[in-house]
């Protein structure tokens, strides 16, 4: 399964064809679809898939429509903190699953992991 979405020129550039229009658009789907942050990866673009099925009377006046899909493969390295980042990591992570347990037994909510 790959991760992403589609391209919105309003938010990732108005050239589609441009690379680093693509990243971002990768960046902001995946961070809004998995809250992943990827924008310090760096990316190799690895196959174009161009979809074409028939054009119905209402679509224009080609045989054809015609969609892409660009898959691009992040190298996640720049991602992954330090070992001397970790413990901090891990400190706020844990601080965080505290306050939200507090925040639902207080609440009498469920304490399902956050």
């Amino acid at each position: 399964m790959c991760l992403g979405g589609a391209w919105n020129p309003e938010l990732d550039g108005a050239n589609c064809e441009d690379i680093e229009v693509l990243q971002r658009t990768a960046v902001r789907c995946i961070q809004e679809n998995v809250q992943l942050d990827l924008s310090k990866c760096s990316w190799m673009r690895l196959i174009d898939i161009t979809y074409r099925r028939e054009a119905s009377e209402e679509d224009d006046s080609r045989n054809y429509l015609e969609s892409r899909t660009v898959i691009l493969l992040p190298n996640t390295t720049p991602c992954v903190p330090s070992q001397l980042e970790w413990p901090d990591i891990h400190r706020q992570r844990c601080l965080r699953i505290a306050e939200v347990c507090r925040q639902r037994i207080a609440g009498n909510q469920s304490l399902e992991c956050p």
